[in-house]
């Protein structure tokens, strides 16, 4: 980085996760060496206002750029009854969430789960209905989604974990499938039961997604509203 700025290029560094999340992802420990690369380029682009705060420690040229919706998919009125889930690692508490949904796999036993990614969720679902796909290119990944009528993203909120985005939400929402979440991140952007469903708790997870399958009109309904609230921002 520091060579191209010397070179005369104008190096912008986009980021939209804390350092400290990616690492841990990767299990490796930052060095300071890690942050200063925040310092030796000419400006910073990010996605919420944490990471605002956090790169404007080590750059004054930082901007948000908050995510947004820039393919608008027509609203599906029915999708099929498949449930997605997708993410980097996210660690024992999203494989705890999977594991947690025995009760609403014996009750709708045709339901089919589509996981991206996460090997460990992928084991712990109680199902032999399931797939494990590998990362894919975003438009991929965005079309995979859109097949499926539930999207689930569990977050334990651990430290630094209020930094990141809503944008699984945003993706969800675009294509006309119903999120259900964690508090952390998506309180802020979701009301429960009007827009998304949310699980404030481990033991939450099973009986709302029960829910959201039994019920499919209110699925549809509270999936338009997050379709209508990206077609508006």
């Amino acid at each position: 980085i520091t060579a191209r700025a010397r070179a005369g290029w104008i190096v912008v560094l986009e980021y939209d996760d804390h350092p400290e999340l990616v690492a841990r992802v990767r299990n490796r420990t930052l060095g300071p060496e890690d942050w200063l690369r925040f310092a030796h380029v000419h400006a910073v682009q990010t996605s919420t206002p944490p990471l605002l705060k956090l790169f404007g420690q080590y750059n004054p040229e930082v901007r948000m750029l908050p995510n947004a919706v820039f393919r608008l998919e027509p609203f599906p009125e029915r999708l099929p009854r498949r449930v997605f889930y997708g993410a980097v690692s996210r660690g024992p508490f999203a494989a705890g969430v999977a594991a947690t949904l025995g009760p609403v796999i014996e009750e709708f036993p045709d339901v089919e789960f589509v996981v991206v990614g996460d090997q460990a969720v992928f084991d712990a679902l109680p199902t032999q209905r399931k797939q494990l796909r590998g990362y894919m290119p975003y438009d991929e990944y965005l079309q995979l989604m859109g097949t499926c009528a539930v999207s689930l993203s569990p977050i334990e909120g651990s430290e630094h974990q209020e930094t990141k985005s809503d944008a699984k939400y945003l993706d969800g929402a675009a294509r006309g499938v119903l999120t259900i979440a964690s508090p952390t991140i998506y309180s802020g952007v979701m009301r429960h039961g009007r827009n998304g469903l949310i699980a404030e708790t481990v033991a939450d997870w099973a009986p709302l997604l029960a829910q959201a399958l039994r019920d499919e009109d209110a699925s549809r309904v509270m999936a338009r509203n997050a379709w209508d609230y990206v077609a508006g921002a």
